[in-house]
C-alpha cells in the first residue's frame, strides 16, 4: 500500500545501485506514487519502475510526471490498470515534450480518453526517445486516434503503439493501417541509423588498429 511505498521512496533516496524497482498489484495509491516521484527526482540508478495494477489516479501521475522533467535516467515507467484519466495523461504528455530518457511508457486499462490521447501525441510530437507506448482499452475514440496518427507523422522515433479495445479502433487492431505505415517508417530508420552507427564503429575500430601496428 502507500504506507510501504512511502517508505522505500525513503529507502530509494539512499540508493546508488537499484535499477528496477516493481510494485504492481500492491494496492499504491496516488500517496505513494508522490513519495516515488519524489525519489526520482534525486535518485540516480533507477531505469525501470513498474506500477501496474494499482490505485493510482491523476494525483499520483500528475506527480511522476513532474518527477520526469527533471529525470532522465529511467527509462520504461509501467502504469497500466490502474485510475489516471485525461488529467493524469495531460501531465504525463507534456513530461514527454522535454523529457529525453523514457523508452517505454504503458498505459494500458486507465481511463484517459481522447482528451489524455490528444494529450500525449502533443508531447510526442517533439520526443526523441520514446520507442514503446500502450495505451490499450482507454476509451479513446477516433479523435484520440486521429491526434496520435498527426503526431507520428512528425515523430520519427516510436516504433510500437497498442491501442487494442478502443472505441476507436476497429475490432481485433492494435492500429490503423495509416498508423502502422508510419510505425514500419520509423523502425526502418531507427534500423538504418543502427546499421551506419555500426559501420562507423568498425571503421573506428580498424584506424584504432593500424593506429596501433
Amino acid at each position: 500500500g502507500d504506507t510501504g511505498a512511502v517508505a522505500l521512496a525513503l529507502g530509494l533516496e539512499a540508493s546508488a545501485f537499484l535499477s528496477v524497482l516493481d510494485l504492481g498489484k500492491n494496492s499504491v495509491g496516488d500517496e505513494g506514487a508522490a513519495a516515488l516521484a519524489r525519489a526520482l527526482r534525486t535518485h540516480g540508478s533507477l531505469t525501470t519502475l513498474r506500477l501496474g495494477h494499482n490505485r493510482i489516479g491523476d494525483d499520483g501521475a500528475t506527480a511522476l510526471a513532474g518527477a520526469l522533467l527533471v529525470n532522465s535516467l529511467l527509462s520504461e515507467l509501467e502504469l497500466s490498470c490502474n485510475l489516471i484519466g485525461a488529467a493524469g495523461a495531460v501531465a504525463l504528455g507534456r513530461a514527454l515534450e522535454t523529457n529525453f530518457g523514457l523508452t517505454m511508457l504503458s498505459l494500458d486499462g486507465n481511463h484517459i480518453g481522447d482528451g489524455g490521447a490528444t494529450a500525449l501525441a502533443g508531447g510526442l510530437r517533439s520526443n526523441a526517445t520514446l520507442l514503446r507506448l500502450a495505451m490499450c482499452e482507454n476509451g479513446i475514440g477516433e479523435p484520440g486516434v486521429a491526434a496520435l496518427h498527426d503526431c507520428l507523422v512528425a515523430n520519427r522515433v516510436l516504433t510500437e503503439l497498442f491501442l487494442t479495445r478502443n472505441p476507436g479502433m476497429p475490432y481485433g487492431s492494435s492500429v490503423s493501417d495509416d498508423v502502422q505505415d508510419l510505425l514500419e517508417r520509423n523502425a526502418d530508420r531507427a534500423a538504418n541509423w543502427d546499421a551506419r552507427r555500426l559501420v562507423v564503429l568498425a571503421r573506428c575500430a580498424s584506424e584504432t588498429a593500424r593506429a596501433r601496428a
